[in-house]
């Protein structure tokens, strides 16, 4: 290989404009077209192919891949990174670090599964000091779940440095929370409501904290959080860094962002586009009348390991995990309706592979980081592209491939038209399978087309007995669990159920209006 730096000899004599010097400023950059030739050393080194004598190209060595050694990071956090398997950084890892590090407010856009986590956490971890035992960084999270991922993440990374993270979030006890808070701790990761709880008590003191964070801003605002977000950046320092993370950058994430960053630096990874290399997305035409049945047709037609199957609402969710659970299919719902011990029992059957199908609204799903899951099913159409974006989200991470699937009815293809417009998806139309799949599969007969279905009485206590509050205690369902163990347990729990069943329908029974009865009239006199 030759030096460009170096005067070319070859050629001089022959080229009539070589006698005149040529001066460059060296301040324009120079571009070159072709390389050059190459020297007769450099021939006469290189390898040639035996069977034409021609000299062999070089071949140019594949650029080096980014290593977690060129952040600069702390041994300690290398070596914690080493031992969660994490060995090359991402994309948004490698551009957020050094920006961050110099205390810039940040703005970024990267989807789901792409390792933002680890991208705020590795030089937030890095800015802590240990020995002062305060809150110094504050991360909010739309959910619960997310919340607690968050705070295993963090925890994981500075498990060698002695950093205490603390997640805080309604539905868990808040006294062990206080005791934790008053041990003295670093990092909190929590929810907006128990933020807002803790600093009304008085034990949760901001006066330290340097780096905030919204992960999922997106998702936080749409959820209608902006009111408690804002009161908590009201108990914040006014010098701070601030740090936002969205998978879609909508006008309120914007807004925010004008209202609440110093000229914040903006990091684009996913602009107006969905992965299309690591997910294939693809739709069905699908009735209205019987959608619990083209679903089924499409589990039967697909066989997917495992899939997360949208719905969105609450009531969607219970309804298809019990029509999929009759047919044999494992199926569990998830949504706010489950106390904090069974959705944290149906999140540990997820993330272990014991569970196949979870169906789930959008709110509940948030923060769910399952590895290798293959589906992505959206049993109703989302009503809105960047719902789209984080659904989908949750299959093809970390270089997998999935399969997103929508289950499309005639009322909803304006919406899902304007979802691939707005990112340029170009999904597969399948064909719905015929009814002959269900031959041999089926555990329970399905009702004809059209009938009228009996109501379900599992639906009727749920819609009938709203929770109050926080709901049952944990306490009050073990007893509930207790009782369903022994036989005589079962008759009580029976009998309960059929008085309150009997007090909602005596409840909704439509009135019968008593009409007075008709005045005779006397008869008009002759």
């Amino acid at each position: 290989m030759t030096n460009e730096s170096a005067p070319h000899q070859d050629g001089v004599a022959d080229d009539p404009t070589a006698a005149t010097p040529q001066t460059t400023d060296a301040a324009t950059p120079q571009t070159t077209d072709a390389a050059p030739e190459p020297t007769a050393e450099a021939s006469a080194a290189a390898p040639t192919d035996p069977a034409t004598g021609e000299p062999v190209p070089a071949v140019e060595a594949a650029p080096a891949l980014p290593s977690f050694d060129d952040l600069g990071l702390h041994p300690d956090v290398k070596q914690a990174l080493d031992e969660m398997g994490y060995f090359t950084p991402t994309a948004v890892q490698t551009a957020v670090y050094k920006p961050v590090s110099e205390g810039k407010d940040l703005l970024v856009q990267s989807r789901t599964g792409t390792g933002k986590t680890t991208a705020f956490g590795l030089p937030t971890v890095s800015k802590i000091i240990p020995t002062h035992r305060a809150p110094q960084a504050m991360i909010l999270a739309p959910t619960r779940e997310l919340a607690l991922q968050v705070a295993r993440e963090l925890t994981n990374l500075c498990k060698h440095r002695n950093i205490v993270v603390e997640p805080i979030y309604g539905g868990a006890p808040i006294a062990k929370q206080i005791t934790a808070l008053r041990s003295g701790v670093h990092i909190i990761v929590g929810t907006p409501g128990r933020v807002l709880d803790h600093i009304g008590r008085r034990t949760l003191d901001c006066s330290a904290i340097q780096t905030f964070i919204l992960d999922e801003c997106d998702e936080m605002l749409s959820m209608g959080f902006l009111e408690d977000i804002e009161r908590v950046v009201a108990h914040l320092p006014e010098k701070k860094q601030t740090l936002l993370f969205s998978a879609t950058m909508p006008d309120e994430v914007t807004r925010y962002s004008r209202r609440h960053m110093r000229a914040p630096e903006q990091i684009s990874l996913s602009r107006d586009s969905i992965s299309v290399t690591d997910i294939h997305h693809a739709y069905y035409i699908v009735s209205g009348i019987a959608r619990s049945r083209d679903l089924l047709k499409i589990l039967f037609a697909e066989e997917p390991e495992s899939a997360i199957i949208f719905c969105n609402t609450r009531d969607e969710t219970t309804m298809v995990a019990r029509f999929l659970t009759k047919q044999g299919l494992d199926a569990e719902p998830l949504s706010s309706d489950l106390s904090q011990s069974d959705r944290e029992r149906v999140m540990g059957r997820m993330k272990q592979h014991t569970l196949r199908f979870l169906c789930a609204t959008d709110v509940a799903a948030r923060g769910i980081d399952i590895s290798n899951l293959s589906h992505v099913i959206n049993y109703s159409v989302p009503e809105s592209p960047e719902i789209y974006v984080h659904r989908t989200g949750r299959t093809g991470r970390a270089g997998k491939k999935g399969t997103a699937l929508s289950l499309v009815g005639p009322r909803e293809l304006g919406n899902f038209r304007y979802v691939r417009l707005q990112f340029g998806i170009k999904p597969e139309e399948r064909l719905l399978p015929k009814e002959s799949i269900f031959e041999g599969k089926l555990k329970v007969a399905l009702p004809p087309i059209g009938l009228p279905q009996p109501p379900d009485p599992v639906q009727i206590l749920i819609r009938g007995t709203p929770l109050t509050g926080t709901g049952p205690s944990d306490l009050e369902i073990k007893i509930f669990e207790k009782l369903l163990a022994t036989a005589a347990g079962k008759k009580v729990a029976a009998q309960l159920v059929a008085e309150r069943l009997n007090q909602i329908s005596t409840r909704t029974k439509p009135r019968r209006i008593e009409r007075p009865a008709p005045v005779e009239r006397p008869a008009p006199a002759e």
